[in-house]
């Protein structure tokens, strides 16, 4: 029995010699999925670019180095919607380009 389990061996240890395979397990790498997007962060995106189009202040980093879609995603993340109506609520960033100056937004 040993002698035939021996046998048995020595032949798997050839056939994968001779088919060129490796004889151990091949693992593939698992990529872990991408990061969704930031929440606001398309939202932030167009209102720093329409902020900085418009020469506004709030379009610039802050003196720390926090650029503008930093800030304003951070915001409104902490529940304080900008840019927001004269009633404190959310502008859709639709409506954002429609906005013509930087005091429109200082509300």
């Amino acid at each position: 029995m040993n002698t035939r389990r021996r046998a048995l061996r020595i032949a798997l240890v050839l056939v994968c010699l001779l088919s060129g395979m490796s004889c151990t397990p091949q693992v593939t790498p698992v990529t872990p999925p991408a990061p969704p997007p930031a929440p606001y962060q398309a939202h932030c995106s167009v209102l720093c670019a329409h902020l900085r189009q418009l020469g506004c202040e709030g379009g610039k980093p802050l003196p720390d180095g926090t650029s503008c879609e930093t800030f304003c995603i951070d915001t409104n993340m902490a529940g304080h919607p900008i840019p927001r109506d004269a009633s404190g609520q959310l502008i859709p960033k639709e409506r954002i380009p429609q906005i013509q100056s930087c005091t429109e937004l200082q509300r």
